[in-house]
């Protein structure tokens, strides 16, 4: 199939695997995703890439003083194309990934596969809003995170006052904590 033809919402969302690749990284970052029409397929938006995913990776890549150091998460991380971007950099004191229940199989099948290429992450479940998801977190990350990512994850009817919840409770606990949230205005998702 032509590069064009997978492509959905300006993003290859057909292909089996994902290939990020930068400059500041040693290696190439390959994610498994699970589109529409795979049998691994997640109704919603966590088994695909989307767009801002990748030009937020970018980002990170191009100012990796923002990773440096520091305990970072994301959430809603889907494939996990963000924080495995971070991880990559190999400067981050830890990198926690994170979404629901029913996206975990694929981070954590992503996980392995960046353990074989030596990129460390760890996956954490996170319902935005459940305080006993955000406890669980904290406790395993000395108590909060220094950088907070989030990407894509702003859509109609996504659940965002949760969303934010979520950011205060992580980021409560460090004054200094740095939160980047990538967003695309897409007028069908509204």
């Amino acid at each position: 199939m032509a590069d064009e033809e997978r492509r959905i919402h300006n993003c290859d969302q057909r292909s089996p695997v994902l290939e990020f690749c930068h400059e500041a990284l040693a290696k190439s970052v390959k994610l498994e995703q699970c589109g529409a029409t795979s049998p691994g397929f997640v109704a919603g938006t966590s088994s695909v890439a989307w767009p801002i995913a990748t030009l937020m990776a970018r980002y990170l890549c191009s100012r990796p003083e923002l990773v440096r150091g520091r305990s970072v998460v994301e959430l809603g991380a889907g494939v996990g194309i963000v924080g495995s971007a971070a991880a990559a950099l190999q400067v981050a004191r830890r990198v926690i990934l994170t979404d629901w229940e029913g996206a975990l199989p694929l981070l954590e099948r992503n996980r392995e596969r960046l353990a074989e290429d030596s990129v460390e992450i760890h996956v954490g479940k996170l319902e935005w809003g459940c305080e006993e998801d955000q406890a669980a977190l904290l406790k395993g990350n000395d108590g909060g995170f220094d950088l907070i990512l989030a990407s894509d994850v702003i859509i109609a009817g996504f659940y965002t006052d949760r969303l934010a919840a979520s950011i205060v409770a992580l980021a409560k606990r460090h004054p200094d904590t740095t939160v980047l949230i990538g967003f695309e205005f897409r007028e069908e998702l509204h």
